[in-house]
């Protein structure tokens, strides 16, 4: 069985819970990049993907295909359900179903409420409880939080977008367990300034300032009364 149509009527979510069961291969024409894209689908299960013909490996460019697909779903597709033949060479063995629900997730956080891509972040000193749901992503992104980091940064040193930096930036600031780098810098500042007002010895009094003080004190109330 063949299935045509075009992604601007249907989203691609919507096709892939349609065909989600299915073993076969889905065609994009022009889905990505002015690229035709071909899936290797097995019961939700992405085996293969490729770009005009170049299959593509890279779990990032992967995820960066499904956040595309899932933000300008606009092509026209055709699904063929022939089994995926067992002697193709096929590397991937992703959950497209998961990888589309993580792309959605990620669209739908405005941008306003993620940080610039240089800003920078550091652990915060404080200790702090990571929920288990971010512990992968502290894990991967401590070492380099330790002495700042931006979501530039992280996507140089580590296989995620900068969208994805940013994302996972937001989610660990949410916690309490990184904080900008430069609240982080004026927080120390005040801190030592504190410290350093603590040390100071107190300034004496002047002799006799008191005893002044006090005469001057008696006089006003004297001459209250009159």
């Amino acid at each position: 069985m063949t299935l045509l149509g075009t992604l601007e009527q249907s989203a691609f979510i919507d096709l892939f819970k349609f065909i989600q069961h299915q073993h076969g291969t889905l065609l994009l024409h022009q889905a990505y990049q002015g690229r035709t894209l071909e899936l290797y689908l097995e019961a939700g299960q992405l085996r293969a993907l490729y770009a005009d013909g170049f299959q593509i490996q890279e779990q990032l460019r992967v995820r960066e295909v499904a956040y595309h697909l899932v933000t300008q779903p606009v092509s026209a597709f055709e699904f063929d359900n022939r089994k995926v033949q067992p002697g193709e060479k096929l590397w991937l063995d992703l959950n497209l179903g998961e990888l589309l629900g993580k792309a959605a997730r990620s669209a739908q956080v405005p941008e306003d409420q993620l940080p610039e891509p240089q800003e920078k972040f550091m652990a915060e000193p404080l200790t702090r409880r990571v929920p288990e749901t971010l512990e992968g992503c502290w894990q991967q992104l401590r070492p380099l939080l330790r002495a700042g980091a931006s979501a530039a940064d992280v996507a140089q040193h580590l296989p995620y977008s900068e969208r994805e930096a940013r994302l996972m930036l937001r989610d660990l600031r949410a916690v309490g367990l990184i904080v900008p780098q430069r609240q982080l810098a004026v927080r120390q500042q005040f801190a030592a300034q504190l410290r350093a007002t603590a040390a100071e010895p107190p300034v004496p009094e002047p002799v006799g300032a008191h005893a002044s003080s006090l005469r001057a004190t008696l006089k006003r109330l004297s001459e209250s009364f009159h």
